[in-house]
């Protein structure tokens, strides 16, 4: 019964993700909008709107201070080109609704409105009549009236507020900076600035392309050109960006949804046996708990949303949280299961191509959990990123934490003991004095701290940026390949392929006869194999939760997720397949040479 309602629920995500494609594949209208740099009189710009227009620029951002000044309001008149209002502070509602009066006064269409927040906050004044309340569009985004422009990576919380009383006016723009622009001269500076631009449309849903150039900007003009070129190359179409139609998931396809999350949660239950991990995680009861936590949520879209148990909006994010952790654990878990038997018996090894197997098993788990998530939270405003996915850090940290507490147990259980008595056997501890041992132990932890920062940082690159070496090199694969797979993928899918080997290669020191001394030592060597092997499986933990997360990119288009995806999967194997050969190999000659050490011994 569970495996059925799991089903169902990946069917309601296929029904909501294919109306999502078909969204996807009719916007594809691009606005190209020209910031002029310097003040140039108007004399020295006749002729230049006529020019960026044939090129397919439908705008020109024009800082709302402008209108205040007749120089800049004759050089908009002469350039002829709609304009993109931008203000660099968060304004007053009444700001907009004066400022596009002025604009019509001097002759000016607007067409867009928008900025950043690059001030303090601003004065809150009471909204006159008319210029919009919370919850109700303001007149001067209704039907007819501009689009809001929505800066990302610069934005403001006032015109994403905006946009959410008015998401069918809303559209997503690039506009950088001019202070990162410098990150983006001499020789191969054109080449980046593109890659950016095309990055932006074609990843991010973005609609709006600011470019800046000068009046006699020729190298600038010819950039504006390949970009344009480039963009139509691509599939966009140049002009107007019309409204993204409304979408989303029912109430009946959440429930459905939902309860495949509940179901997942259950058979995830079953895989984590008694004996094999602490008891606060054994047996199904934890599933238990957590399926009910997510029956909760896909209820939740059939209750009023006054009333204090949440919204429909908080129930889909609970259950696609869950699910964002749940099924990478469960691929993990499962492609475990497929090296080594983790209930009581034998233990089974297999060969390197089974290993690829199990990475294969363990994506599709992953990929199932992604497509729940996605369908839960798709929809216009997430698409346009007005709701993102919450909790990504606890995303990332949860399935390798729990995954270490259901591998890891066992071997060490064997291992430790092992450790302390070979080191009583040979005097280590006189070797090795107390404060040293523990000041190893400090700098480990301390190491591993680290590690575990600079990994959450990386999540979204807001703690820990990019480095310049790697933005190259994201670049230069691109170019390549079309899509980047995401690091974490190929390093985390390699890591898991790599433990399967492992497990599948250790068994070859099991059943060794010979002296006792050599059988301990083979058992030992055992014993850290598949600590390593199970470590492996850890790891690759963030390889699936990765998958898991890259279908949470709510606004990417579905065709560019499928794709990341299986590169990153092709890639990850190919990692994990030569990590995987060289490990076996280490650990052969390393067995070897211990057989040789201790039958010279005996």
């Amino acid at each position: 019964m569970a495996v059925g309602l799991l089903l169902l629920g990946l069917l309601a995500a296929g029904v909501v993700l294919a109306t999502r494609a078909k969204v996807e594949a009719t916007y594809r209208q691009v606005l190209l909008a020209v910031e002029l740099q310097g003040a140039p009189s108007p004399e020295r710009l006749a002729g230049q709107g006529a020019r960026w227009r044939e090129r397919g620029v439908g705008a020109l951002l024009f800082p709302v201070d402008g209108l205040a000044d007749g120089e800049a309001r004759a050089r908009a008149q002469v350039l002829d080109v709609p304009l993109f209002l931008f203000w660099q502070h968060d304004p007053v509602p009444a700001e907009i609704a004066q400022a596009l009066a002025e604009a019509q006064q001097a002759g000016l269409e607007v067409l867009l409105v928008g900025g950043v927040r690059r001030a303090g906050p601003p004065v809150a004044a009471p909204a006159p009549a008319g210029t919009g309340t919370a919850g109700a569009p303001p007149d001067w985004a209704k039907a007819g009236g501009p689009q809001i422009a929505l800066i990302e990576l610069e934005g403001s919380p006032f015109w994403a507020d905006a946009a959410r009383q008015a998401p069918h006016r809303a559209v997503v723009a690039h506009w950088v900076p001019p202070e990162a622009w410098a990150a983006y001269q001499g020789p191969q500076g054109a080449r980046a600035r593109l890659a950016r631009y095309f990055r932006a449309v074609r990843e991010r849903q973005v609609r709006v392309v600011v470019v800046p150039i000068g009046p006699d900007d020729g190298e600038g003009f010819v950039f504006l050109e390949q970009l344009a070129e480039h963009l139509e190359a691509m599939g966009y179409r140049l002009g107007s960006v019309p409204s993204v139609p409304p979408f989303g998931a029912s109430p009946l396809a959440r429930a459905l949804m939902g309860a495949g999350v509940g179901s997942g949660l259950w058979l995830l239950g079953g895989l984590v046996r008694p004996g094999r991990a602490p008891a606060w995680v054994r047996g199904r009861t934890p599933a238990i708990l957590l399926g009910l936590l997510a029956a909760g949520g896909a209820v939740v879209p059939f209750l009023p949303q006054v009333l204090p148990l949440g919204s429909a909006v908080s129930g889909r994010a609970w259950v696609a949280w869950l699910a964002a952790v749940a099924f990478p654990l469960g691929a993990v878990l499962v492609s475990a299961a497929w090296g080594l038997r983790l209930g009581p018996g034998a233990l089974r090894g297999l060969g390197p191509g089974d290993a690829l197997l199990g990475l294969l098993l363990g994506t599709l788990i992953s990929v199932g959990g992604g497509l729940l998530v996605a369908g839960l939270l798709s929809s216009r405003e997430a698409l346009l990123r007005l709701e993102l996915f919450r909790g990504v850090k606890a995303m990332h940290l949860v399935p390798p934490l729990l995954a270490a507490l259901a591998l890891l147990p066992e071997p060490l259980g064997h291992w430790l003991p092992d450790r302390r008595r070979a080191g009583a056997d040979k005097g280590r501890s006189s070797a090795r004095p107390a404060w040293l041992q523990a000041g190893l132990g400090v700098a480990g932890l301390l190491a591993l701290g680290l590690l575990v920062v600079y990994y959450v940082g990386r999540t979204g690159n807001e703690l820990v940026p990019v480095p310049q070496w790697e933005r190259v090199l994201r670049d230069r694969i691109e170019e390549v390949l079309g899509v980047r797979p995401r690091f974490k993928e190929l390093l985390g899918h390699g890591a898991l392929v790599a433990g399967l080997m492992v497990l599948s290669g250790r068994v070859s020191a099991q059943g060794r006869s010979g002296p006792g001394t050599a059988r301990e030592q083979a058992q030992d060597r055992l014993v850290r194999a598949d600590l390593l092997g199970r470590a492996l499986l850890v790891l690759g933990s963030v390889g699936q939760l990765s998958v898991v997360n890259t279908f949470a990119h709510l606004h990417q288009p579905l065709s560019l997720i499928f794709q990341r995806v299986g590169l990153g999967m092709v890639g990850g194997a190919a990692v994990g397949w030569v990590l995987g050969a060289g490990l076996r190999w280490g650990l052969a000659r390393w067995e070897r040479g211990a057989a040789g050490r201790a039958a010279r011994q005996w």
